[in-house]
């Protein structure tokens, strides 16, 4: 491993260990939009305060070459809602806006009439400049949120493998415990019936042979 790829997994380790820290600060969404004839806007609400600024990444996970158009807009108390920004037709992209006005703002992602579905993460930090929460989240790369998906997509898969096995494993285990025991249950039916069976035996010859010594005329006769 060369030293440049070290520094980069130690550069995305310490932006990790960052969002880690200030947890409660970062909104992450995964979303699925539907595929109808106009789908419902997926929007997420922030509260940014005057100089704050807004960062974020989206991308369309799945499937990798559908677009959406995202917006931003400032919600006032009053009035239709101000629109500050936006782009169309687009896969993924970085979201970075310094509010002039502090207040309520949303991001809005719409797809469109789309045929089917798509998967989109989106991940938001509010803050202010030079902090290390935004530093951290303006350094993150756009191809690094597919990189994480792919990378929980094949976790997901081997979780799943891992857990087919086991089922797989403690269904074999059951269904040899269940012939276990029928088995053990038929061979104690076995022998309580061969047990009565050679009970009976045993008292019916007792029966005829104390007949047989009760009557004096049939010995005489048989000797």
């Amino acid at each position: 491993m060369s030293k440049s790829n070290r520094k980069l997994e130690w550069y995305l380790l310490a932006v990790f260990l960052v969002f880690c820290c200030s947890c409660r600060q970062v909104s992450s969404f995964d979303f699925i939009f539907e595929p109808t004839w106009n789908p419902e806007d997926f929007c997420f609400y922030e509260e940014i305060e005057k100089g704050g600024v807004l960062t974020g990444n989206f991308h369309v996970l799945d499937p990798e070459d559908s677009h959406i158009d995202v917006e931003l807009y400032r919600v006032p108390p009053q009035g239709p809602p101000e629109l500050k920004w936006e782009w169309r037709a687009v896969q993924r992209g970085r979201i970075s806006y310094k509010a002039e006005e502090g207040g309520s703002y949303k991001v809005c992602f719409r797809a469109g009439d789309i045929t089917t579905s798509r998967l989109v993460s989106y991940v938001a930090k509010t803050g202010f400049e030079g902090t290390v929460e935004v530093e951290a989240m303006n350094a993150l790369q756009v191809g690094q949120i597919e990189k994480t998906y792919e990378g929980l997509t094949s976790l997901q898969r081997e979780l799943d493998s891992a857990l087919a096995s086991q089922y797989y494993l403690r269904t074999r285990l059951m269904r040899h415990e269940q012939t276990v025991m029928a088995t053990n249950r038929a061979v104690l039916v076995f022998l309580l019936l061969k047990t009565l069976f050679v009970a009976c035996l045993v008292a019916v010859k007792l029966y005829f042979v104390k007949r047989l010594f009760d009557d004096p005329k049939r010995v005489r006769m048989r000797v």
